[in-house]
């Protein structure tokens, strides 16, 4: 069978319009060429003598409007694509400020206790009965960061690493807030290493029993905030699949 080009025409727009084939031929008769059409059984019953005029196929209307539709999807897919992006970069952002907010509580607290701790210090009647508030503080914020700390390795395995550049600075805010609470924690352990120290020299003063309890009913409340904003961060991270159990 005698070699042919094939070549692919195309409109303004891009699209593919007509096939082109362009076979050699040798001249007949006179001299001049003919436009043949390509025909199967002319193929198969007599040799055909080839001619240099351009055959011109054209595309089946369905084959191109298949390419146009699968065109569109392939745009609304992108589309949903970079919309889902960017809600999770919105999640991302709430996490962060939910997260810092949580930290700076916890701060607070933190130094709260440790000015109540020196006030304490300066007057021995008063330092027993704020010993055991503080030290029941430290532990129920003991405890009240440990599970934070899970909730947030667990956060952080979930995220993945391709989401966005938002998420990976969030991870890198979590991790230095990680270091900073390892630093509060020895901070905290030689406070304890000196209240058990003068824990002998300390008495009792019940003058002020009442204002240390109106202080645990406090902490009680912005604990009961603190576990309901935790509640609220997880129910948005369920509804975006980061499911916590």
């Amino acid at each position: 069978m005698p070699g042919h080009r094939v070549f692919i025409e195309t409109n303004r727009a891009g699209s593919p319009v007509f096939i082109r084939r362009r076979r050699p031929s040798t001249s007949s008769g006179s001299g001049s060429s003919s436009y043949t059409t390509p025909s199967s059984s002319s193929r198969h019953h007599r040799p055909r003598t080839p001619t240099m005029n351009d055959e011109r196929i054209h595309l089946l209307r369905n084959e191109v409007e298949r390419l146009l539709e699968r065109e569109r999807e392939l745009t609304y897919s992108y589309n949903q694509a970079i919309r889902h992006n960017e809600l999770q970069k919105v999640e991302a952002q709430r996490i962060q400020r939910s997260m810092s907010d949580q930290i700076h509580r916890l701060q607070h607290e933190k130094s709260k206790m440790r000015e109540e701790t020196e006030s304490a210090l300066n007057s021995s009647n008063k330092y027993q009965v704020k010993y055991r508030d503080a030290k029941a503080k430290n532990e129920r914020l003991e405890r009240e960061n440990d599970g934070l700390t899970a909730r947030i390795r667990d956060l952080t395995g979930r995220i993945r690493v391709d989401t966005d550049q938002k998420v990976l600075e969030l991870r890198s805010q979590l991790e230095d807030w990680r270091r900073r609470y390892a630093s509060s924690e020895k901070t905290l352990g030689r406070m304890r290493e000196n209240l058990d120290q003068r824990i002998e020299e300390v008495h009792v003063l019940t003058r002020e029993n009442q204002n240390l309890t109106r202080d645990h009913q406090t902490m009680a409340r912005e604990n009961d905030i603190l576990k309901r904003s935790l509640e609220t961060a997880k129910r948005m991270l369920n509804r975006h699949g980061l499911y916590i159990t």
